[in-house]
């Protein structure tokens, strides 16, 4: 037996050494001294490549975007080289590969990267905080939007050497040693973004762990100094939340400029989060830096020490959806919202308004979509709802929180839970996607289960009033307010796309009666004075409420395969507002109670 061992130890020890001489080694170099018109040139060395042939990708997808990237379209010129400097033959076979024959002789890739903040694309579009940006005084790039790989070594070591203008400073997460970067995997070399140029910096050390910013600011009104004193109360919340910072370092990229375009925010990475806001006066940019800070440090619990077999091992060349971006980004969302009500960093009215605010925001998107569902089609067939993830995902958490602290008398919330799951799977074990219901039901209690059927499976309507009236807070959906407005008929609409849907009309308005509107009209424009005004955002019909009352109008709607113009007199009616939260005025000591477990104030 001993003899067998040791002669099978012997085989498999020569296995795996014959395996690791093959690896290739390969190292990247960036030289930012030399750019070209918003492109930079990108080389990787490549030494001892195994194979006869080479598959090299770009990421189509990347973890944190729930999109599709394709990064190959911002791929320029590409070229393989051998060691004399001679060109191998390649042959692009998509948008994001490239086969390179007679790979044994390769030793370089050479390829050009173009900016991607000043394209302005119509299908797939890059979010500014997933994508590169070149400036005479500051790149940011984005790994997997920059760097690609051979699709057999997604898992092996990659070293990436920079240069760079003297006077420019660097931020990233990446460890330095020999003057490289060193990524243990090509996961971990694309999950730390780099950000160089001209920048500020604040380094400090809390409870061991080393937080460093790394600022750039277009107009010099934001400094890493400022950003500093606002992300030591949001870290002290996630440390007092979590119960620790879960990380020996992190680094916060911010970049602030005036024109972030349509869509600004941050993206999450195991030991750093990259911002783009936009460039405002300090006091209003205070809250949202916090706000957005905290929301991304809470990405380190869930997805990326808490995720499902989708999400890790990743998938850069096809996208694999998950049924649960309600917990990687519905529940970071309300984490971000309750560790700030909780330890005081903001007050309980604050909060109630954030609930609002995602109420308001919820009205927009179709109510008849579950979280799952939305989750399992965010890359096609409900990218335009995705975003709700963020309004109806965190209120929901917000519910069942509110569930579980009530099933337990206050002792285990949805932070308890997690915090639990954590310990079970932590970032190196995946849980079944299928299976985390029934993994939620078994740390918690039975009743869960309905919960997450009627509002995370299912789409019903949430209970607002229902839970928030245990902690001693009134809700109403609608309430009418003191204050007069003209209009054009009191109904409600869906924005799809560029069309607006008539989802609901009032029987008792005197304007709607007087149109004919009805549930499923999509709203065309506006006829006044004979001047057509086209409708393509549901924000507009508030606009063209500037009309005098009992001005003559057209509402030109599309109803099946026919084009009806319905014309009507505008009204005049009591401002409607939406999601009023308030204290109630004499709450009992039940509710008192329960408000101090759910948020922890007196």
């Amino acid at each position: 037996m001993t003899r067998r061992v040791f002669f099978l130890w012997v085989i498999f020890a020569h296995i795996a050494v014959s395996a690791f001489a093959q690896l290739p080694e390969l190292t990247y170099r960036m030289d930012l001294t030399s750019l070209d018109d918003d492109s930079f040139f990108v080389q990787l060395d490549i030494k001892k490549y195994p194979h006869s042939s080479a598959l090299f990708q770009f990421p189509m997808t990347a973890p944190g975007t729930y999109a599709i990237l394709d990064a190959g379209r911002f791929v320029g010129s590409f070229s393989a080289l051998d060691t004399s400097g001679r060109e191998l033959t390649v042959t692009r076979t998509s948008v994001n590969q490239f086969r390179i024959d007679e790979a044994r002789r390769l030793a370089r890739i050479v390829y050009k990267v173009n900016d991607s903040f000043g394209e302005r694309i119509g299908e797939n579009p890059i979010h500014p905080m997933g994508g590169t940006n070149i400036e005479p005084d500051n790149i940011v790039i984005n790994g997997f939007m920059t760097f690609g790989y051979f699709s057999e070594f997604q898992n092996i070591p990659y070293r990436l050497r920079v240069t760079m203008p003297a006077d420019w400073k660097l931020g990233t997460a990446l460890v330095s040693k020999d003057g490289y970067l060193i990524a243990p995997t090509y996961d971990d070399l694309v999950d730390a973004p780099l950000m160089a140029g001209r920048l500020t910096t604040a380094h400090w050390t809390m409870d061991k762990t080393k937080i460093s910013v790394y600022c750039y600011s277009e107009k010099n009104r934001v400094n890493a100094t400022w950003l500093r004193s606002q992300l030591k109360d949001i870290l002290n919340a996630s440390k007092k939340f979590i119960g620790t910072l879960p990380v020996d370092r992190y680094v916060f990229l911010f970049h602030f400029r005036e024109d972030t375009g349509p869509i600004y925010g941050a993206l999450e990475h195991n030991y750093s989060s990259f911002y783009v806001i936009p460039e405002m006066k300090l006091e209003g940019l205070r809250p949202i830096v916090q706000s957005i800070a905290a929301h991304e440090f809470f990405h380190i619990i869930t997805p990326l020490n808490l995720h499902s077999e989708k999400i890790v091992p990743y998938r850069f060349d096809r996208p694999t959806p998950s049924r649960h971006l309600w917990l990687y980004e519905g529940v970071t969302e309300w984490a971000s919202d309750i560790m700030q009500v909780r330890t005081g960093v903001i007050p309980d009215s604050v909060y109630m308004q954030r609930l609002r605010e995602k109420l308001l925001r919820n009205d927009r998107y179709k109510p008849d979509i579950s979280l799952e569902t939305m989750s399992l089609g965010a890359y096609d067939v409900y990218e335009d709802q995705y975003a709700n993830i963020y309004e109806r995902g965190a209120l929901t958490a917000a519910l069942l929180d509110m569930k579980l602290l009530e099933l337990s008398d206050g002792k285990r919330g949805l932070r308890d839970v997690i915090m639990a799951l954590v310990k079970k799977y932590g970032a190196g074990k995946s849980f079944t996607d299928s299976s985390l219901y029934d993994i939620i039901v078994d740390h918690t209690y039975s009743e869960v289960r309905e919960f997450m059927d009627r509002y995370i499976r299912g789409s019903e309507r949430l209970p607002i009033a229902e839970y928030l009236i245990k902690a001693g807070y009134q809700y109403e959906s609608k309430y009418e307010t003191t204050r007069m407005r003209n209009h054009l008929g009191l109904f409600e609409v869906m924005q799809k796309d560029t069309m607006v849907i008539v989802t609901s009309v009032d029987p008792n308005d005197s304007v709607c009666t007087g149109l004919g509107l009805q549930v499923g009209d999509i709203i065309e424009k506006m006829v006044l004075n004979n001047i057509d005004l086209p409708l393509t955002d549901v924000s507009l019909i508030e606009f063209f409420s500037f009309i005098d009352e009992g001005a003559s109008f057209a509402w030109v709607v599309r109803r099946g395969s026919q084009t009806l113009t319905l014309n009507a007199l505008a009204g005049r009616a009591p401002v409607i507002e939406k999601h009023r939260i308030r204290p109630v005025s004499d709450p009992t000591p039940e509710q008192l109670r329960f408000r101090r477990i759910w948020l922890h104030i007196p």
